[in-house]
């Protein structure tokens, strides 16, 4: 390096360290920009800042994990929701040494809507109209602040189609969005509990079985007050803005559940699992909710606030929607084909409509107006179903309507979704005319709509009926006191109620049922929670064998070949014996002393050495629960060549087993008695129809049955096929039977004028005994007559006069398959009994059998024997 070079080198280095250097002044113009810089990004936090500040963030503690979720609130708007929007995102992490901010800016095409398994409590939102939406989401992590976004409103895009000389509108309505959870957060369902709808007139839809949107008929405005429920319902009800209903949930812990959007009102559950609420309709004047279950084919009504529950209508036909009428105490009810119209009670119930096909339909209280739709035609008639006026027709079907004295609206079906499409018309009552129809959004994932006049003021009947337990609104707005389940009206006060101690058992379907012995009670007659049964085929069929040990409170029942056991205060299910017998008859009978199950079973044909042709050996088996796996079944007797079983019935405290026979050969009937251990068989009565319904009365002392099929063989399907008989051709004759235990003389009671005086147009199936009443039922009725004829068989039973006890609404699919009377007093238990105590300190089975003539004071006196 020369001199020169050196200087160079020198004077560079001198001119960097120089205060006045070029590379100083560089560096010094570098921390200018930077301050400003800074100076910017400061501001716009500070300013970011300010603005959030006045944004609705939530944080929201789970009552299940207790921790903090995020909720989405959206106020109202006067503008439609957006479709686009730009979203800037702020994250910030704090430690106590170190502060790190990131900056990021993404555009999606929808808004991110976050979901959750919980309905959370969210605080009141300001209700002060703006002019943009503003969405706020707030995400908490245990080391984490809030994170915000924005979204900037603009109109969205919108696709405008038209159906001939139909108008069109543009939608205000966004399609909802199911959104992925962000960094593993559990997203929430969004309701907002105290609802905030200030809108005299309200429609709500629902859209695709998760979200609910809330509009002022009038002004247009809207709002979410459901979106993107994790768990989806099927239908909904709204509380005089104060709460929600979602019914119809799915899951299996929240299939039996109503689920309230505010935590002021309690989630509505029912006592078992055999439960869905295809339809809910509350009375905002008395605190019910009244429940359309499609399993049981009933009406259920729920108070809201203690949580009692009862059966308003036990026995309907497929029934899929409902509405009321509170003002009126009216309820509508509708089934597939008809119309039903009845006191909020169940009193007074009869179909205003009927044989016809209906897909909606709506009541309209101001005029007093029942709308619906049949073959494409939109019809109206007065609460009477009178007056029937066609209103509109239209080109698509519809699955859902509401009406306002004004405006009628509805869904039309999507032909590719099950869900559709929201219509209206300017309605006029007066000539009955839907003008100017229309689309009013363009939104095709509708699946329900309702309307509401949130103007009238609610005063609650209820508040001075001085119910025990559940108050109704019935007719004209008056009251009727009613007892939850498993509850009856006291005698003594008909405002009280006291826990139910004898009620009729029946079958319905595959449902078993309970109700009440009180002739007098005109409705809420239902006794019991009704329960499914297990495998039990819906196609009407013979009757169901089954019987029921009161003490236990456990109901045996036949299906199918196996047996099985329910245990009704628990409500859980059991097989006991899988393929008893597939073929063959289905009865069954419990000795209630020792808890023994006999029954008849069937044996595979054999061939046996000398014959020619196979034999088919039936057998009567006895098993006890107590001792599954301790003992096998037994068999008790055999029929090896010409008879074969056909039922069975029991008298434990005299140890004897009544059971019924047909002689192949021949083809007669007959009816035995023997000991439980199967010695002294004897014959008691043989007669050319089956025995069928055998039974025991405990207090006379005496076997009832029927004949089965011997009303069939008269050729009679109708009653009054019956009385025309009767005029040409002599007195019908239709009766039940019965033997005298004590002579064993057979004796009959007849009753075909109680079946011309009740219009009962089918056979009697089953009867049942219970002190000083014969109950009858067939496949759509059950009738209960007093025990006449005690020493004169030839006595009609007509007076005092019988009751109906209950009758299946026109029902195509359900029928009654069996009964039992439930009755602690009707399963006596001798005191002497030998096996009543510990089992007779039997190790296995314990049967009590009669000494050889021997008697006390008309008391057979029995023997233990341990098998």
């Amino acid at each position: 390096m020369n001199q020169n070079e050196v200087y160079d080198v020198v004077k560079r280095d001198e001119e960097r360290s120089s205060p006045t250097s070029p590379w100083q002044k560089k560096g010094m113009k570098i921390t200018v920009v930077v301050v400003i810089a800074a100076s910017i990004v400061a501001l716009s936090i500070i300013i970011i800042t300010s603005v959030a500040l006045t944004w609705k963030s939530v944080n929201v503690t789970c009552p299940v994990e207790n921790q903090t979720i995020p909720i989405l609130v959206t106020t109202t708007s006067t503008l439609p929701p957006p479709s686009t929007s730009t979203t800037e995102e702020i994250s910030t992490t704090s430690t106590t040494s170190t502060s790190t901010t990131t900056t990021t800016t993404t555009t999606p095409t929808t808004p991110t809507i976050p979901t959750s398994p919980t309905i959370p409590t969210i605080p009141a939102i300001p209700t002060t109209p703006i002019t943009t939406t503003t969405t706020t989401t707030t995400t908490a992590q245990p080391t984490a602040q809030p994170t915000e976004t924005t979204t900037t409103a603009k109109p969205p895009e919108t696709t405008s189609t038209k159906e001939p000389t139909e108008e069109t509108t543009v939608a205000k309505i966004p399609e909802t969005t199911t959104a992925q959870p962000i960094e593993e957060v559990p997203p929430p369902v969004v309701i907002d509990p105290e609802l905030l709808i200030n809108f005299n007139r309200t429609l709500i839809l629902q859209i695709d079985h998760n979200s609910l949107w809330a509009q002022d008929v009038d002004s247009h405005e809207g709002k979410f007050i459901v979106r993107n429920s994790d768990v989806p319902f099927d239908n909904f009800d709204l509380y005089a803005n104060k709460n929600l209903y979602l019914g119809g949930t799915r899951g299996s812990e929240s299939v039996n559940t109503i689920r309230s959007s505010n935590t002021a009102f309690k989630d509505l559950r029912w006592p078992t699992i055999d439960w869905h609420a295809r339809s809910i309709a509350v009375d905002a004047w008395g605190r019910n909710v009244y429940v359309v279950d499609d399993v049981g084919s009933k009406v259920d009504v729920i108070d809201m606030m203690a949580g009692y529950q009862s059966i308003v209508l036990p026995s309907l036909d497929d029934p899929v929607d409902i509405a009321l009428d509170p003002s009126t105490g009216q309820m509508f009810v509708l089934q597939w084909a008809s119309i039903l119209r009845s006191n909020m009670d169940g009193t007074l119930l009869r179909a205003i409509i009927s044989d016809t096909i209906i897909s909606a339909f709506a009541i309209e209280t101001k005029n007093k107006r029942v709308f619906w739709v049949e073959n494409l035609s939109l019809q109206r008639s007065d609460y009477d179903g009178n007056n029937i006026t066609t209103v509109f027709n239209f080109t698509s079907r519809v699955k859902s309507l509401a009406a306002l004295e004004d405006k009628l609206f509805w869904v039309i079906s999507n032909s590719i979704s099950n869900s559709g499409y929201l219509w209206s018309c300017e309605y006029s009552d007066a000539d009955a005319s839907c003008q100017n129809s229309k689309k009013q959004y363009f939104v095709d994932n509708i699946v329900a709509l309702k309307v509401y006049d949130l103007r009238q003021e609610l005063a609650n009947p209820c508040a001075t009926s001085n119910c025990g337990q559940l108050c109704v609104v019935s007719g004209d707005a008056s009251t009727t006191c009613a007892c939850t389940l498993n509850w009856q009206p006291d005698p003594s006060d008909s405002t009280d109620c006291r826990p139910v101690q004898d009620y009729l058992l029946y079958v319905e379907g595959d449902i078993v049922k309970g109700v009440s012995l009180d002739s007098e009670a005109k409705s809420f007659m239902s006794a019991m929670t009704p329960f499914k049964l297990t495998n039990v085929s819906l196609v009407p069929q013979q009757t169901i064998a089954f019987d029921y040990d009161s003490r236990q409170r456990r109901l045996y029942y036949r299906n199918e070949g196996s047996i099985y056991s329910v245990d009704m205060t628990a409500n859980t299910k059991e097989i006991l014996l899988r393929n008893a017998s597939k073929s063959g008859p289905q009865s069954l009978a419990v000795d209630w002393v020792t808890g023994n199950i006999f029954y008849p079973t069937q044996n595979p044909p054999w061939a046996q050495i000398g014959t020619k042709d196979p034999v088919n050996p039936t057998n009567i088996m006895f098993y006890n629960r107590e001792l599954n796996g301790n003992m096998q079944e037994r068999s008790v007797f055999r029929f090896i060549y010409n008879e074969e079983i056909e039922s069975i019935a029991l008298d434990p405290n005299r140890g004897h087993i009544y059971f019924a026979t047909i002689v192949r050969i021949g083809l007669t009937y007959r009816l035995h008695r023997m000991n439980q251990n199967s010695s002294d068989i004897i014959d008691l009565k043989e007669a050319s129809h089956a025995f069928a319904s055998l039974c025991i009365d405990e207090k006379d002392r005496r076997l009832y049955w029927i004949h089965e099929n011997a009303v069939q063989e008269q050729n009679f399907s109708k009653v009054s096929e019956m009385e025309e008989s009767k005029r040409s051709n002599g007195p019908y004759e239709a009766w039940v039977y019965y033997i005298d235990l004590n002579d064993l003389e057979p004796k009959r009671i007849k009753i075909n004028e109680l079946m011309l005086s009740l219009d009962i147009d089918r056979p009697i199936t089953s009867i049942k005994v219970y002190d000083d009443w014969l109950y009858l039922a067939n496949n759509v009725g059950i009738w209960r007559m007093p025990k006449q004829a005690r020493a004169n068989p030839a006595v009609n039973a007509t007076e005092p006069s019988p009751t109906r006890l209950l009758t299946l609404n026109n029902a195509k699919n359900r029928v009654i398959q069996g009964m039992y009377l439930y009755s602690e007093q009707s399963q006596y238990i001798d005191r002497y009994h030998p096996c009543a105590v510990s089992n007779g300190n039997c190790a296995g089975y314990c049967l009590a059998v009669p000494y050889a003539n021997n008697k006390n004071n008309n008391r057979v006196v029995l023997q233990r024997i341990c098998v």
